[in-house]
């Protein structure tokens, strides 16, 4: 008798097990919500919209030595073949067509740009490059100009200074430093005396082609949309010349009738910041749609400190916060703050 009541315990006990669950299967999602959850499915699909990237106050690192000081850019960001989406893990995925840009090269930047990149090949016939920016007397009135002292190889290595004046050449879309002044040893040749002697810059230097830079007479072309790391700017350069209160180079970049983005941002009270949105976008492991990114500084008395290609290192020292529509707002230190610590 014993043994029964434990079997048809055992029994009632399974029966009510198997009910329970079967009511939790049913009742767990909702008819209503499934539906919702399965239309949000279908909905969901990758923009073919242009993704655009804003910078205010930001150092835009392409390496550890190599930046541009961005004091204002709005770009559309374009994936680059054979990439689909903007990767902002690789570089190499996109480049930035620039709507309008005011920037910043500072003298390590431009020193760095030409004697690691520009010239740092075998057979180079300038080297150990320093550049300033300096105010020049020109019949009476002050000519701001780059002075560029180094080593110039006239059959040996001889040192040489030289005054140019910062310009654009819109045909070739590149920064010009037409050659005033070239001293060596000393003795100076000024550019109306080549001219009239037929003694050019070009005849003294011959640069290996494709290294973004190019001499014709007394002119240097430089290719500054091209001489950069990815990833790559592309533009019209409005506007070059030597800033001697910063002692940079300014370039204003863009077109000059851009059609207006309209844009909201996340947080508008700040200072510095990049702003991505709009279009695709791969960012950490997240593939985004239309989604809207701020990153901020957290230091805002100086530029933000931002490097593409190690932006993950910030980002892991970052306060990361998502709004209710997913759209996500980063405070992240500045890199070199990162690297010092």
């Amino acid at each position: 008798m014993k043994k029964v009541v434990i079997a048809v315990v055992v029994i009632v006990v399974l029966v009510l097990a198997f009910l329970g669950i079967s009511n939790l299967k049913s009742s767990s999602i909702p008819a209503d919500n499934a539906a919702q959850a399965a239309e949000n499915a279908k909905s969901w699909t990758l923009s073919t919209g242009n993704t655009y990237m804003l910078l205010n106050n930001v150092k835009f690192r392409y390496t550890d030595d190599v930046f541009i000081s961005v004091h204002r850019m709005l770009a559309i960001t374009e994936p680059v073949k054979p990439y689909k989406y903007v990767d902002m893990n690789d570089a190499r995925s996109f480049s930035l067509k620039i709507i309008n840009a005011q920037c910043s090269l500072e003298p390590s930047v431009r020193e760095n740009l030409f004697n690691k990149q520009v010239l740092n090949y075998e057979g180079s016939p300038l080297a150990n490059l320093r550049m300033t920016a300096v105010a020049v007397d020109v019949n009476g009135q002050k000519v701001p100009m780059l002075k560029i002292n180094g080593m110039m190889k006239l059959g040996v290595w001889l040192p040489f200074e030289m005054l140019g004046k910062v310009g654009v050449d819109k045909k070739t879309n590149s920064m010009t430093i037409d050659a005033y002044n070239i001293k060596s040893l000393g003795m100076p040749f000024v550019k109306n005396l080549m001219d009239a002697s037929g003694i050019e810059l070009a005849n003294l230097l011959t640069i290996k082609p494709g290294r973004g830079l190019s001499i014709v007479k007394n002119t240097m072309y430089v290719d500054a949309m091209n001489i950069t790391p990815p990833p790559k700017l592309s533009g019209k350069l409005l506007d070059a010349r030597s800033n001697v209160k910063t002692n940079c180079i300014d370039l204003k970049i863009g077109e000059e009738n851009a059609a207006e983005v309209k844009y909201s941002l996340l947080v508008p009270e700040a200072k510095n910041y990049i702003y991505i949105f709009d279009g695709s976008l791969i960012f950490g492991k997240l593939l985004s749609s239309n989604g809207k990114l701020q990153l901020i500084d957290t230091k805002p008395a100086d530029d933000m400190d931002f490097y593409l290609n190690k932006y993950l290192l910030q980002l892991s020292k970052s306060e990361i916060r998502m709004t209710a529509d997913a759209a996500m707002i980063v405070y992240i230190p500045d890199y070199q703050s990162i690297i010092k610590k």
